[in-house]
């Protein structure tokens, strides 16, 4: 008996790759940062040309006219979420991110992908433990069948969710995250 569709985890940009030569959709899962800061610019009328390296950042703003992102508290835009909850007017933005703006762009030309995080995980329907409870809670409100592995994220979130703040707030990710923060 055939159980249908089934999702499937995978790792980086050569996984992302293999999902979208398998006729997959992929969700990029970045929880922290990127994914977040997107997020929540795009909800507030930006636009945001993801860039895995400055280099590549600095092309992209001389041929599109948009604004490079900087480090948080020195920069107009920069990869925190909150650069972008109160826009005096949005603005065309290049997020400069090693992982998620990678992997973003790592996303052949004509196909289609969604970015996820805690802040949009219902309407999606190294990796580091607030990507991999993020991608549980994302599996979490999938009504749809699920691989082993992803069975498994979902049910981690599960178990972990009425703690997972505090998990990420101790995560390597988590605690770098509050020290490099102003």
């Amino acid at each position: 008996m055939s159980r249908g569709p089934v999702t499937t985890v995978t790792w980086g940009a050569d996984g992302l790759r293999r999902a979208v030569v398998g006729g997959d959709i992929p969700v990029i899962v970045d929880v922290l940062r990127f994914i977040s800061m997107v997020t929540t610019a795009v909800a507030n009328g930006f636009t945001i040309f993801p860039a895995p390296t400055t280099d590549l950042a600095r092309s992209l703003a001389a041929a599109t006219g948009a604004e490079v992102s900087g480090p948080t508290g020195t920069a107009r835009w920069s990869l925190s979420p909150l650069d972008y909850v109160n826009p005096r007017e949005p603005d065309e933005v290049i997020p400069v991110s090693p992982s998620g703006a990678a992997l973003s762009h790592a996303l052949p030309p004509g196909s289609v992908g969604f970015v996820g995080c805690l802040l949009n995980a219902r309407a999606v329907e190294e990796f580091a433990v607030e990507d991999y409870l993020g991608c549980g809670v994302i599996l979490g409100e999938l009504k749809i069948d699920l691989d082993d592995e992803a069975q498994a994220w979902r049910e981690a979130f599960l178990v972990a969710k009425h703690e997972y703040a505090d998990l990420i707030g101790r995560s390597a990710s988590g605690t770098w995250l509050a020290a490099w923060s102003p």
